[in-house]
């Protein structure tokens, strides 16, 4: 990887996201903000007018962010607009010369999107990283420490909970991949409650659902990992690392941290030292590494090789669920957007052809 230097800084979609990211970035020395653009001009301009930023005061707002990059040919965007069609902006990006993108999560509504953006920046020289901040989390951290020092000793199951799948599980299973430093993934068996879906960010997740994979390890379900996915438990994620001579357990409520049993230990839970951490601390702490990682050549954390697992682990699990059968990794394209995989017409596509094609 080249090092980068990053000077200036624009963002595309001028919601809460959109200012926590960019306060962010602009909270690293050396970084000025351009430029902010948004499809509807009240957002653009409350954003460039906050009253909690005066950083942003003065900055022009555009409703077409096409005429915002080749105007002032940013450094770093941050794109945080919904989830739905983010390869035309990132291609945009590319075009444009932009040198890196921080985009929201999730990456993309299709599997065969991902893939897409995935061949766009491959090549293209600039630097794509995807919004799993909780990575950064001390908690996750401290987790990832527990297993890779064999602490708890063989891990034989990960079990989590989220709210669903699609938004709060790709956190999850973003973190699964985290500690247990990107073991491969090789089956996704799935169920959902097929009564009424739940709409979040304008696109459908599960009122509930149970979603196994099998990671590469002994015996021929090798390790597994439960995700388990109720409505209703937003702030109540759940992270249990089981191992054959221990329990870590890294939990995200208002009461946020980790705990561990262990053999030989005090026979009870022993709560780790950690920060008490807020969802904008680590939010803060992933642009910092990004923007550090980009200027000095060397991958970080959040790179976009590190969100392709977790989208792949997302549609194979829903896809699964949709077959009723299990689904092998690594997953052949699929260009089935969510919303229809989701109401289950899934049944007879092929994996290497589609009747549905998204445009850019």
């Amino acid at each position: 990887m080249a090092q980068t230097p990053i000077k200036t800084v624009a963002v595309w979609g001028c919601g809460g996201r959109g200012r926590l990211l960019t306060a962010a970035a602009l909270a690293l020395e050396g970084k000025r903000f351009v430029a902010a653009a948004d499809a509807f001009e009240d957002a653009a301009q409350r954003f460039v007018t906050h009253a909690d930023h005066p950083e942003f005061h003065g900055v022009p707002a555009y409703t077409d962010p096409l005429e915002m990059l080749t105007t002032h040919r940013p450094d770093l965007v941050i794109l945080a607009t919904r989830p739905v069609d983010r390869e035309a902006p990132i291609r945009a990006c590319v075009e444009a010369g932009v040198k890196a993108v921080l985009a929201e999560k999730p990456l993309a509504t299709s599997w065969g999107e991902a893939r897409r953006i995935c061949e766009l920046i491959t090549g293209s020289g600039m630097r794509l990283a995807i919004g799993h901040q909780r990575r950064y989390l001390d908690m996750f951290t401290e987790a990832r420490r527990v297993v890779q020092e064999g602490l708890i000793g063989k891990i034989t199951l990960i079990d989590a909970r989220a709210e669903n799948l699609f938004d709060w599980g790709t956190h999850l299973l973003d973190a699964v991949g985290f500690v247990t430093a990107g073991l491969p993934v090789r089956h996704a068996l799935g169920q959902f409650q097929r009564g009424s879906l739940v709409p979040v960010f304008d696109q459908p997740t599960e009122q509930a659902g149970v979603f196994h994979y099998s990671l590469e390890g002994d015996g021929p379900c090798g390790l597994p990992v439960v995700l388990r996915t109720q409505h209703g438990v937003f702030g109540d994620a759940l992270l249990r690392i089981v191992g054959d001579a221990g329990v870590v357990e890294a939990t995200v409520t208002p009461d946020s941290g980790i705990r561990v049993m262990r053999d030989g230990g005090p026979g009870t839970w022993e709560s780790l030292p950690v920060d008490p951490e807020t969802h904008n601390a680590s939010t803060a702490r992933a642009v910092a590494d990004f923007v550090a990682s980009v200027e000095a050549g060397e991958p970080c954390r959040i790179d976009l090789d590190e969100a392709m697992r977790a989208t792949e682990m997302i549609f194979a699990g829903l896809l699964s669920a949709v077959r009723g059968d299990r689904v092998s990794l690594p997953l052949e394209p699929l260009e089935l957007p969510l919303g229809d995989l989701m109401q289950g017409h899934a049944g007879s596509v092929s994996m290497t052809e589609s009747p549905v094609t998204r445009g850019a």
